[in-house]
C-alpha cells in the first residue's frame, strides 16, 4: 500500500507541474500577441519646394514596443486647395512604411496636414504630421 500511495503522490505532483508549466505558455502566448497600436508619421523634410518630392514615414509598434510587421494604412493629405488618399505599403518586419510623395504647383508658405488612419487584425490607431511649403 505504501508504494502505491507514494506512486499516487508523485503522478499528482506531476500533473501540478505540467499543469503550471502549460499555463505559463499560454501566458507568453497572450503576451506576445498585439493588443494596442501606438503610430507615429514623420517626414523626411520640414519644407519642401512647390514641385517637389516628400517622403513619408509611418512607424507602428505594439504594446511593448515592438514593430507590427503587416499594419495597414491609409494617408489622407491635405493640400491648400485639395485633399488626396493613398493607401500606404503595409508595414515591414521593422514596423515601417515609406510612401513618396508628389508636390506639384503648391503655393509657397502654405503647410500639408498629413493624416495617418492604421489598422491591424481588429485595432486601429491614427497620428498626424505636417510639413511645410517654402519656396
Amino acid at each position: 500500500m505504501k508504494p502505491l500511495f507514494k506512486l499516487a503522490i508523485l503522478m499528482i505532483a506531476i500533473s501540478a507541474i505540467a499543469g503550471a508549466a502549460q499555463a505559463a505558455e499560454l501566458s507568453l502566448v497572450n503576451t506576445s500577441r498585439v493588443q494596442a497600436l501606438y503610430a507615429k508619421g514623420s517626414v523626411l523634410s520640414p519644407v519642401v519646394g512647390s514641385n517637389a518630392s516628400q517622403l513619408v514615414f509611418l512607424i507602428v509598434r505594439d504594446q511593448n514596443l515592438n514593430p507590427v510587421e503587416g499594419a495597414a494604412s491609409l494617408l489622407t493629405v491635405h493640400f491648400p486647395n485639395d485633399v488626396q488618399e493613398w493607401v500606404m505599403p503595409n508595414t515591414d518586419e521593422f514596423g515601417v512604411s515609406l510612401l513618396l510623395l508628389e508636390v506639384k504647383n503648391q503655393p509657397p508658405g502654405t503647410r500639408v496636414v498629413l493624416e495617418f488612419q492604421v489598422g491591424y487584425d481588429e485595432l486601429e490607431a491614427s497620428t498626424r504630421d505636417s510639413f511645410r511649403i517654402w519656396w
